[in-house]
């Protein structure tokens, strides 16, 4: 189960980098909308809107890889009692 706690960590920090990578697409949209066009406050808006988003995906996301890493962490303890109880009772 630590291996799987594992994987799920390496994943959602593999969320966290594309939603940081998102972000950056949108910011820098963001920073080259055209100030002479008409639509470029309400895009530059958006962009900023996207880019917010994408960073709160990414914070969630290394929010639950902190989580699967104290899971993997758990498993591995309980293996070591386990281990531990096992070397007891020889």
């Amino acid at each position: 189960m630590a291996f799987v706690s594992l994987v799920f960590a390496a994943v959602w920090l593999d969320f966290a980098l594309v939603s940081l990578v998102f972000a950056a697409f949108w910011l820098l949209a963001a920073a080259v909308a055209d100030p002479a066009a008409e639509v470029a406050e309400p895009a530059a808006a958006l962009s900023l809107w996207a880019a917010a988003t994408w960073l709160f995906f990414a914070a969630v996301s290394l929010a639950l890889a902190f989580v699967s890493l104290v899971f993997a962490a758990v498993w591995l303890d309980f293996a070591l009692v386990s281990l531990v109880f096992a070397a007891v009772s020889l």
